[in-house]
């Protein structure tokens, strides 16, 4: 037979880190950077899918200059996600870097 028991929420951070399995994430900082990053790489990875399908829906638009404008201006805004995205996992190694070395 099979015992079902509920499981025991932490009422504060520190019991919520101190159940934290040991190693990669032993802490809330590693935590945190762990899911920043994994954030980051999946927008970066939507951006450039998205500047995929612009180029598809750029090349299919044919003579119909609406269709070839509004896959532009996709295009323009995809590139340019694509760039804060890659500005921002940038800053924030910058910042784990000053923060674990203490060097800025």
């Amino acid at each position: 037979m099979i015992k079902i028991t509920q499981a025991k929420l932490p009422t504060d951070i520190g019991s919520f880190i101190d159940q934290l399995p040991e190693g990669r994430y032993s802490n809330l900082t590693d935590l945190s950077v762990a899911v920043i990053d994994f954030l980051l790489i999946l927008g970066g990875a939507l951006a450039v899918l998205a500047v995929a399908y612009s180029g598809l829906m750029y090349i299919l638009a044919g003579p119909d200059s609406t269709k070839a404008e509004g896959a532009k201006k996709n295009l323009v805004w995809s590139i340019t996600g694509l760039i804060i995205i890659s500005l921002s996992y940038l800053i924030v190694q910058w910042i784990i870097s000053a923060v674990t070395t203490g060097v800025i």
